[in-house]
C-alpha cells in the first residue's frame, strides 16, 4: 500500500508538468532567491558608487544591506532545493539564513536611511562653515572636491555658486513622441538669467546640424544664435515656476533625411553681462539630455541638472 502511494503522488506530480512546476512552492522560492540576487546588486552598486563620493558611511551601510540580501537569496534557494529533495536538514539551514538576512537587511536599509544625504546636506555640511569642513570627496554637481572647499574669498565665491545651482536646480523631459522637441520647467532664477540651448540633432549619412538658442526670462523671448535657424515652435509660460517649450529649426535640405539621433544642451548663465565667462547652472556646465535615439526612441524621462552625472558624460564621450 505504502508503494502505491509513493507511485501515485510521483504521478500527480508528473501530471502537473511543465505549468505544475511553475507554480509550485519550489518555483516562488527560486523567485524569491532571483529578487533578493538583484537587491545584492543594486547595493553593492550603490556601495562602490557611494565609497567613490567618499561617502564611507553610506558605503558600508549598503555593504550591510548586500550581505542581508545575500544571505537571503542562498536561503531561498536551500529552500527550493529543500522542497524538492524534503530533507529536513537544508530547511533548517534555510529558515536560519532567511531569518538572519531579513534582520542584516533591515539593520542595512536603517543605515543607508541614516547616512544618505541631500545635496544641501552634503553642501552646508561639508563647506567651509560646516561641521565637516575639508571632507574628501565628490558628487555629481560639484565642481572639484570637497576638500578643495576653503576661507579664501575665491572658494567662498565657488561654495556660493554651487548654492545658487542648488536653489536654481531646474529640470527637462521631451515630448515622448517628437524629436525636436524639449521642455523644460525652472524654479527660482538669478538675477539676469539666461538659459542657453544647443539642440544636436545627427541624420543618416553623417550630418549634424546644431541650431543654438538664449532664452531671455525676463523679456520671455527666444533668439537663435544664426537668424536663419528660427525656432520651429516656442513657448513660455508662468512667472514663479517657469516652463518653457522649445523646438528646433527644421530646414527644408533634411526633410527628407533620416534622424538618427538627437539631444539637446542646457545651462543657465546668470549675472553681469561682462567680458569673460558669466557664472553658470550646473557650475559644470550644460547638461546633456537624449531627445531620440534608435534604441529608447523619443524620450519623455524628467532629469534634473542636479542629478546630471558629468562623469558619465565624460566617459561616453557625449
Amino acid at each position: 500500500m505504502a508503494k502505491a502511494g509513493e507511485a501515485a503522488e510521483v504521478a500527480a506530480k508528473a501530471e502537473g508538468g511543465f505549468w505544475g512546476r511553475l507554480v509550485s512552492p519550489a518555483a516562488f522560492k527560486y523567485l524569491g532567491a532571483a529578487s533578493a540576487a538583484v537587491d545584492v546588486i543594486v547595493n553593492v552598486k550603490e556601495a562602490l558608487g557611494a565609497k567613490t563620493e567618499g561617502e564611507n558611511e553610506l558605503a558600508l551601510s549598503h555593504g550591510v544591506a548586500a550581505v542581508g540580501a545575500f544571505s537571503i537569496a542562498v536561503g531561498s534557494a536551500v529552500a527550493g532545493g529543500s522542497y524538492a529533495t524534503e530533507a529536513a536538514l537544508l530547511t533548517m539551514m534555510s529558515c536560519g539564513l532567511l531569518w538572519g538576512g531579513t534582520l542584516v537587511l533591515a539593520v542595512g536599509y536603517l543605515l543607508v536611511n541614516h547616512f544618505s544625504r541631500s545635496p544641501f546636506q552634503k553642501l552646508v555640511r561639508y563647506c567651509t562653515f560646516g561641521v565637516e569642513s575639508g571632507h574628501r570627496g565628490t558628487a555629481s554637481w560639484l565642481e572639484g572636491n570637497f576638500a578643495q572647499w576653503n576661507d579664501t574669498p575665491a572658494s567662498v565665491a565657488s561654495q556660493v555658486r554651487h548654492l545658487m545651482a542648488l536653489l536654481c536646480d531646474f529640470k527637462v523631459f521631451g515630448s515622448g513622441y517628437d524629436t525636436h522637441i524639449i521642455h523644460a520647467e525652472f524654479g527660482w532664477l538669478p538675477p539676469n538669467a539666461e538659459a542657453e540651448v544647443e539642440f544636436q540633432i545627427e541624420y543618416d549619412g553623417g550630418q549634424i546640424f546644431r541650431p543654438r538658442y538664449v532664452i531671455d526670462f525676463e523679456e520671455k523671448s527666444v533668439t537663435p544664435k544664426e537668424k536663419s535657424d528660427a525656432p520651429s515652435t516656442w513657448a513660455i509660460a508662468g512667472e514663479r515656476s517657469i516652463r518653457v517649450t522649445l523646438g528646433a529649426c527644421r530646414p527644408e535640405r533634411f526633410f527628407q533625411r533620416t534622424i538618427i539621433r538627437s539631444k539637446c544642451e542646457i545651462g543657465i548663465v546668470y549675472g553681469e553681462k561682462k567680458k569673460g565667462e558669466r557664472p553658470s547652472i550646473p557650475t559644470r556646465g550644460s547638461i546633456s539630455y537624449v531627445i531620440f535615439d534608435p534604441e529608447r526612441k523619443a524620450r519623455s524621462r524628467e532629469l534634473r541638472s542636479v542629478e546630471f552625472d558629468f562623469a558619465e558624460q565624460k566617459k561616453s564621450g557625449e
